[in-house]
């Protein structure tokens, strides 16, 4: 699971990250089933849930948030802490401090042996009645510490098409 998970926009160039300003939620922690909903801000939830070979986790955006007009890029940000020994990749190129943007499945991999340890699945947003649209991470590495990102266009969440409420789903596979 993510580490200091947090609301941010990011601007056109991808790389300025700035805090989404948002009252403090005041529900509290609910537990159904095999799903956690952590309350993240006043209408932003952060669902966890247990699945047999993953767990899901999912921001879900329960309203229209309300965007400054700078803000090109919407969502989740937070950091991961590999086990010793294992590094992000992306294909077969391993993360380091640039930031790479990227719609693609990602790997969590043993440096020496390349084994497969985990999988973070591309990341989709789930729209009640309609066909799942596709977020992109905004990531980097330094050594064990990764840095994780996942936004849609503010453009496409700021549409009247859209329905709320969203659920961005960043997951990770254990292989």
């Amino acid at each position: 699971t993510g580490i200091n998970p947090m609301l941010v926009t990011i601007d056109e160039s991808g790389t300025a990250v700035q805090p989404f300003a948002v009252p403090a939620s005041n529900a509290e922690v609910a537990v159904g089933g095999n799903t956690i909903r952590y309350p993240l801000a006043e209408g932003f939830d952060i669902d966890y849930t247990v699945e047999t070979f993953q767990v899901k986790q999912d921001l879900v955006i329960r309203e229209r948030p309300t965007l400054e007009p700078n803000a090109a890029w919407f969502g989740l940000t937070e950091s991961l802490r590999l086990p010793a020994g294992y590094a992000l990749y992306h294909g077969e190129v391993l993360l380091t401090e640039e930031i790479t943007q990227t719609q693609d499945a990602l790997q969590i991999r043993n440096i020496e042996t390349g084994e497969l340890y985990a999988e973070i699945p591309a990341p989709v947003v789930m729209e009640d009645g309609k066909e799942p649209y596709h977020a992109t991470f905004f990531v980097s590495a330094m050594g064990t510490q990764v840095f994780l990102t996942t936004a849609v266009e503010a453009d496409w969440l700021m549409s009247e098409d859209r329905v709320f409420p969203l659920a961005l789903d960043p997951s990770i596979k254990v292989t």
